[in-house]
């Protein structure tokens, strides 16, 4: 007999949960110093548990709070199952079993949540089995994300900080730690700096945080914004602000810079009518950055200019072959027909005239010369079809007519589609954004030279998806969507890369194809 579905939790399927982890009086491992604690979060699939994430170690504390967090989907029909266990991290080994365990708990998802409250802590004991012995409490909260791409860009300075305490005789080692208000109860940390080392005035590197992970979007949520000293093995709060997004973001800049004082917690509750401050904050950067997405300029009356481009190379197979996947007969499904009318009617919703541009790559048209990168309606002064039933026409027919080659080669095909997005005639009133949809069946020859492309392309209103169909290994292709692998490529005079590529394996399931395309 299944148990109902709670009507709370099912009007939040597929919410996204943030979980965040800190922990209290931890077994203390350690001879000589105390516990590097990191947590390890598994999720059971089909009966074993597989491990989902692990936060960072952090050194020498029995009472850590964790910056990394896990984010989950809530799916509300299946029983999820987590477990959390905890390390102390002896070494740079990233294999567990070389890390001594300090023990673990295990809960359902659905334990963790208290709708409609969107912010839960629950509390439980770790343990490890056979051993009765008390191993530490795990406080887990969780959290329902509210959705945003807008950052916080901060760049900022510590100002004449406090050498009163354990270490007035030196100056301190010195991080900031940034925290989001929980239920204005407790702080966790979401952010934290480098350490600066002998300085009462550190400067940390600038950085980028979400404004999900800063405040969940709450602009009048308090955030904490704390120095630390850490000795090598103690740490000692020097000094916090408490204040909010919305406030930080109104500071009035005092020349170059906004500046909040810093006071002691201590000094705080001991009655004092006047603060003691213990130095301050300076500001150089805090700027609230807009992302918008392909969507929201959708809905503001961006339309998509569509351009296809089909792979006809030899190793589709001959078409008169059952297992060519350009076989067009009733037998047999045809995979690049499937994508151009499922992905094709999606993106030409959002153009009036519904006008599509349309290539074959990687073949000869019998008795006719044309390019290596050819109109599909073969007519060299007709590139353009109305719709996608003109599309799928002219592919069957094109098909019938070809002489499949190769190799695979992509750059001349983006070269076509920024041609095009160049000519646009674009305007206050009149926004175009082309969308270049390529579909091929195997792995790209002129990879080096398709990167190089995609890097001087980069600046034009233009994205690009890739769909990989039929049973070859994709697995490459991956480089495109790796920012880290293709910065390597880029050529001296492009410094920055925008995301424009999208690589899909084909799925038949068109809910699946929709989201993965518009998470841009």
């Amino acid at each position: 007999m299944t148990s109902e579905i709670d009507p709370a939790l099912l009007a939040l399927s597929g919410s996204k949960i943030e979980i965040l982890i800190s922990c209290n009086n931890l077994a203390d491992l350690d001879e000589f110093t105390k516990t590097d604690p990191m947590c390890v979060m598994s999720i059971k699939q089909f009966g074993q548990w597989k491990e989902y994430g692990r936060t960072e170690a952090i050194r020498n504390t029995l009472n850590p709070r964790f910056v990394s967090s896990f984010i989950v989907n809530l799916e509300p029909s299946v029983t999820q199952h987590l477990k959390f266990s905890l390390y102390d991290i002896d070494s740079r080994s990233q294999e567990l079993k070389h890390h001594d365990f300090v023990g673990f708990t295990d809960v359902t998802l659905d334990k963790l949540l208290n709708y409609p409250k969107t912010v839960c802590t629950t509390s439980k004991n770790l343990r490890t089995a056979g051993d009765s012995r008390p191993r530490g409490m795990i406080n887990i909260t969780t959290e329902i994300l509210k959705d945003s791409r807008n950052k916080v860009s901060i760049h900022a300075q510590g100002h004449k900080l406090d050498k009163k305490g354990l270490f007035s005789m030196n100056k301190p080692d010195v991080y900031l730690e940034i925290s989001r208000s929980i239920e204005n109860i407790v702080y966790l940390p979401v952010y934290r700096t480098e350490i600066v080392y002998k300085s009462t005035n550190p400067r940390w590197r600038p950085f980028e945080i979400s404004l999900q992970k800063l405040c969940n979007t709450e602009w009048d949520r308090n955030i904490e914004f704390s120095c630390w000293h850490y000795s090598g093995s103690n740490y000692h709060l020097i000094g916090r602000k408490i204040t909010s997004l919305r406030d930080m973001n109104n500071q009035p800049m005092n020349g170059h810079y906004k500046e909040v004082p810093l006071s002691s917690p201590k000094k705080e509750k001991s009655g004092k009518k006047k603060p003691t401050y213990t130095g301050s904050l300076r500001f150089y950067q805090f700027r609230v950055d807009l992302h918008y997405t392909l969507l929201d300029f959708i809905r503001g009356g961006l339309e998509l200019n569509l351009v296809i481009a089909i792979d006809f190379t030899a190793s589709n197979g001959n078409i008169d072959e059952e297992l060519s996947l350009h076989n067009i007969s009733d037998i047999r499904d045809n995979q690049y027909l499937d994508a151009i009318e499922t992905i094709g009617s999606l993106i030409t919703q959002y153009n009036h005239d519904r006008q599509i541009t349309a290539f074959g790559f990687g073949a000869k048209w019998t008795n006719r010369d044309l390019p290596y990168c050819f109109p599909l309606t073969g007519d060299q002064n007709r590139y353009t079809v109305k719709g996608i039933k003109a599309v799928t026409e002219a592919y069957e027919t094109a098909v019938c007519n070809l002489k499949f080659g190769g190799p695979t080669c992509v750059a001349h095909v983006i070269e076509k589609a920024a041609n095009i997005a160049e000519r646009e005639n674009t305007s206050q009133n009149k926004q175009v954004y082309t969308v270049l949809l390529i579909i091929t069946d195997g792995v790209i020859n002129d990879l080096d030279r398709t990167i190089r492309r995609v890097v001087s392309v980069s600046h034009l209103p233009l994205s690009i998806i890739i769909i990989g169909v039929g049973p070859a290994d994709f697995s490459l292709m991956g480089q495109f969507n790796s920012d880290r692998e293709v910065k390597l490529k880029m050529t001296k005079q492009r410094k920055k890369l925008f995301d424009v590529i999208h690589i899909l394996q084909h799925l038949k399931k068109t809910t699946r194809i929709q989201v993965l395309i518009f998470l841009q």
